[in-house]
């Protein structure tokens, strides 16, 4: 589970503490599960929800007396139509009702919808039975389904809050763990669309572990609770078929050789992979067929089964090698052929990123870098208090993590030390653990608006709204911030956060994070998540209309419609300093991954930025674009590396009329573009200089992000001196004469480590 669901947790709990603390479900009970083919194939399938559902209520101790009576292509309407003779007449004592989505693809009216959920709660409730309303999940056919989507999960909960029903947030788990920027997981299975379903509706493996797990909160199960439902499906081997996106018959065929063929003489293909697998997701590297390769072994869909630990070690294998899963198969069956030795269950490997504080929240914010061979997924232990010898109770706060979490804890005392340990609990065979301890201080009361666990949009809009015109600020605690709708920064307000690595601002509607206007400000952020699908609609995490950006991070953030300009940032006319704008991607047409200007006559500065991994799939300037018209823009220290476009301009597209984009001090190199230059397309104005445009900078690491610059570069003190240089973007003041790029040599002190990563076995 990714705890950055913090609303549908919230949710879950309230339905929980409407059934007076009492589990929705007891042994004995009868219980129906009704809906669309999303509930037919949840019952059908090993992996369906339906059956994990039951799974992890058995591993608990409950067992119903359970139906499944889904229908493909039912709508709300058809469900009611057979409700009496397919739900009533089985004297159900909880019902879930799981419905809408077949609604929208045949244009059901939102009013009709509503009256046959009711109609259906009507009915559950004369039979004396409990209702559990289950959101609609998808409706995959398009965005502006999906914004329909949305009206219809708000009707959902609208009906719960009426009739004091039980709410399943499976919307909520659905989204989130679709829109998740820190699941790279994701974007390797085979289509970005098709991550967590397997045609863009009905549930992948993946899908059905959310539907499952939002339901089973809904009936009441604590983290230890859901730990063991989660131990459950991670031990029985018959849940999951070897998938192969996108095509449940595709084949994958693998030629070996003959002593690779003789290796493997008599094995399965489960027990080839049984040892390939965690065999790749411990130590993943690409094989290839060997020479001379030519006996075929062929594997399909229904080649074998496995438990969810062995399919998150494939998923998390090809995520690590940037490949599809089918291709990861692939690469197991030839380790699982070439290495015959046992793996020893290793311990997880865990990086912390931070905890954020407000005066009464702390999120801790950590990153799984390995959860150990032999292992599937973690749950995470949290231990805290005010004295380093006196820590609380072990809390289980994240289960079936797999990479990056992030979990807010509530309730704290303003401007007090607290001290904490984080326990990383794998599921191997003998499970083993990492342990990361620290401190941390809460900030003074009323210092900064925090985090609410929810959706803080309406909150910080108010606040912006509220203040003071030309000199007001805004000030956020650390912490994520979750948003359900875009925020207006306007009227020449402030908003600031406690850093780019403390403060977050994550978008989960799909629509951009913010606009910045009228001489408004943002500083000391980070903005991701943002999401948009509309023609035209550029600046995915920001449109700044007129307004400054400062000391930010705007990363992850996705466009795709067409003739969208600037995916990360958008200007009409402001500037940006001091920020990393980075992993931004536009996928249809337009320019400019990362920041972009579109045919205005504004002055725009781009001051002591890097800007890298951004990507246009569709259009130039992967990392900078500015189009047509007569800005007058200045880039100056300035990083622009490994960002790609499928056209021209990799790095930096210059299409405005008479050359307007004056370089100084600029690094742009180690793009790439699939036609034309790959680093700069275009003529930049004559008054650039000291730039370094192409050629090898020397970086420390640029393969891992890390933009420094080594003794050899040719880019130290290679830069010209300008008035208001100032620091870096690392806060060392630059040098004079200035190194190019974004951050100044300094020969006296490495450039900044990464965060250690705290890792040791316990038994």
């Amino acid at each position: 589970m990714n705890t950055k669901c913090i609303l549908a947790a919230a949710l879950a709990a309230a339905a929980f503490a409407a059934q007076g603390g009492e589990k929705v479900v007891k042994t004995g009970d009868k219980l129906v599960f009704t809906g669309d083919s999303i509930t037919e194939f949840g019952k059908n399938r090993t992996h369906g929800y339906v059956n994990l559902v039951v799974k992890g209520l058995a591993a608990n101790g409950i067992v119903p007396d359970w139906e499944g009576v889904g229908i493909q292509g039912d709508t709300s309407g058809d469900m009611l139509a057979r409700f009496d003779a397919d739900v009533v007449a089985k004297n159900p004592k909880i019902v879930t009702i799981s419905a809408g989505v077949n609604d929208i693809y045949k244009h059901v009216d939102f009013a009709t919808y509503c009256q046959n959920e009711r109609a259906m709660v009507a009915k559950v409730k004369a039979a004396g039975a409990k209702a559990v309303l289950l959101s609609p999940t998808t409706a995959g056919y398009g965005e502006t389904d999906t914004d329909e989507l949305r009206r219809f999960v708000g009707g959902v909960k609208g009906i719960v809050a009426d009739e004091g029903l039980v709410y399943a947030p499976t919307y909520e788990h659905f989204r989130a763990w679709m829109n998740d920027p820190d699941k790279p997981v994701l974007a390797r299975m085979a289509n970005a669309d098709l991550r967590i379903t397997c045609d863009t509706v009905h549930m992948s493996p993946a899908g059905d572990r959310q539907m499952a797990r939002a339901t089973l909160k809904a009936f009441g199960l604590d983290p230890d609770e859901l730990s063991a439902a989660e131990a459950a499906w991670n031990a029985d081997e018959s849940l999951v078929p070897l998938v192969v996106p996108p095509s449940s018959t595709a084949t994958i065929t693998v030629n070996l050789t003959a002593a690779e063929a003789q290796a493997v003489a008599g094995l399965s293909i489960k027990q080839i992979l049984d040892r390939g697998i965690p065999s790749l997701a411990a130590n993943p590297a690409l094989e290839t067929e060997g020479s001379g390769a030519s006996t075929a072994m062929t594997v399909t869909s229904t080649s074998c089964n496995f438990s969810y630990r062995t399919y998150d070690q494939l998923v998390a294998a090809a995520a690590k090698l940037g490949i599809r899963v089918d291709e990861a198969v692939r690469c197991a069956i030839l380790r699982g052929a070439r290495d015959a030795s046992a793996l020893v269950p290793g311990a997880p490997v865990v990086e912390m990123n931070g905890v954020r504080c407000g005066s009464t929240t702390a999120t801790f914010d950590a990153t799984i870098r390995s959860v150990g061979a032999t292992a599937g997924s973690c749950d995470v232990l949290l231990r805290f208090g005010t004295a380093a010898d006196s820590l609380g109770a072990a809390e289980r706060i994240a289960v079936g993590e797999i990479d990056s979490f992030d979990v807010l804890r509530k309730g704290l005392q303003p401007d007090t030390t607290y001290h904490y340990e984080l326990t990383f609990v794998n599921n191997a065979t003998t499970p083993q653990s990492a342990v990361v301890a620290g401190s941390f201080r809460t900030m003074s009361a009323g210092a900064a608006i925090e985090p609410s666990g929810g959706d803080d949009a309406a909150t910080i809009q108010a606040a912006i709204d509220a203040a003071a015109p030309s000199h007001g600020t805004v000030t956020l605690s650390g912490g994520v911030f979750t948003l359900g709708a875009e925020l207006m920064v306007t009227n020449g307000v402030t908003l600031a956060g406690q850093g780019m690595a403390e403060t977050t601002l994550r978008q989960t509607a799909p629509q951009r994070v913010m606009t910045v206007k009228n001489g408004s400000r943002v500083e000391k952020l980070a903005m991701t998540g943002g999401n948009t699908t509309a023609n035209w609609t550029h600046g995915a995490g920001a449109y700044v209309a007129d307004g400054a950006i400062s000391r930010c991070h705007i990363h992850h953030n996705r466009a795709k419609g067409n003739n969208v300009y600037g995916v990360g940032a958008f200007f009409e006319k402001g500037s940006i300093d001091h920020s990393i704008v980075a992993f931004n991607t536009g996928t249809d047409t337009g320019a400019g991954g990362g920041i972009a200007h579109y045919n205005t006559a504004g002055t725009i500065v781009v001051d002591t930025c890097l800007v890298h991994g951004n990507v246009r799939t569709n259009g130039r300037g992967g990392g900078v674009a500015i189009v047509m018209n007569n800005p007058t823009v200045t880039i100056r220290n300035t990083t622009i590396a490994g960002n790609a476009a499928s056209s021209t301009g990799g790095g930096l597209s210059d299409e405005t009329y008479n050359h307007k984009i004056t370089l100084v001090n600029c690094i742009v190199s180690g793009n790439t573009a699939g036609s034309g230059d790959a680093n700069v397309a275009g003529t930049p104005a004559s008054a650039s200089s000291n730039n370094l445009l192409g050629g090898a900078p020397a970086f420390v690491d640029a393969a891992n992000g890390d933009y420094h610059l080594t003794a050899n570069s040719p880019a130290k003190g290679a830069g010209a001196a300008y008035e208001g240089i100032g620091d870096d973007l690392d806060g060392v003041p630059f040098a004079d004469p200035p190194s190019i790029g974004c951050y100044e040599y300094d020969g006296s002190a490495p450039p900044p480590a990464a965060r250690p990563r705290v890792t040791f076995s316990v038994d």
